[in-house]
């Protein structure tokens, strides 16, 4: 629900900004009084969020892209019809102006694209710790399996062998 208020803002903000540039102000304004009420709420009411483990947005991660997308062409295009162009370039014929729109709305397109691949969707701090944790995990199955295959399996053996690698998981920065 909260997401599909932010794409509803965001739509509103990124496709008329070129007719109405105080949205994001207006947009910004309403963020901060919500962000306000938010808090209040969850100090002197719930206290405590609902909390639902997710591993990323799903599906608004491409309808945020197609918005994005969708904003550009939108622009470009009221930029066209207000007559801007015109008025910034007047010796530019009608036709001038629409190939000077579909021209920078490609441009516009094409640094979105170089942007959208040249920030990785997961940090590289991010992707090395991840590493790391599958790592230790790998070792672990590997020693619990060469434990198995020993018959050394009895509970205190296998807690001291779990307290060992808490204690050297705690002091591995």
């Amino acid at each position: 629900m909260i997401t599909l208020r932010c794409f509803i803002q965001m739509g509103y903000v990124i496709l008329f900004s070129a007719a109405y540039p105080l949205a994001a102000v207006w947009a910004f304004l309403n963020n901060i009084v919500e962000i306000r009420g938010d808090a209040f709420k969850l100090v002197n009411g719930v206290q405590r969020p609902f909390i639902k483990r997710v591993e990323d947005i799903g599906f608004w991660q491409e309808a945020f892209e197609v918005l994005s997308v969708i904003s550009i062409v939108v622009n470009c295009s009221l930029i066209g019809i207000r007559g801007q162009i015109g008025r910034w370039f007047p010796h530019f014929s009608t036709g001038q102006q629409i190939l000077f729109i579909i021209i920078m709305e490609h441009i516009f397109l094409s640094v979105r694209f170089i942007i959208s691949r040249a920030i990785p969707d997961v940090p590289g701090w991010v992707q090395l710790a991840s590493a790391k944790e599958r790592y230790r995990r790998d070792q672990a199955l590997k020693g619990m399996e060469k434990l198995m295959r020993s018959g050394k399996f009895s509970p205190g053996y296998i807690q001291s062998k779990v307290d060992t690698a808490m204690e050297m998981e705690k002091t591995t920065p």
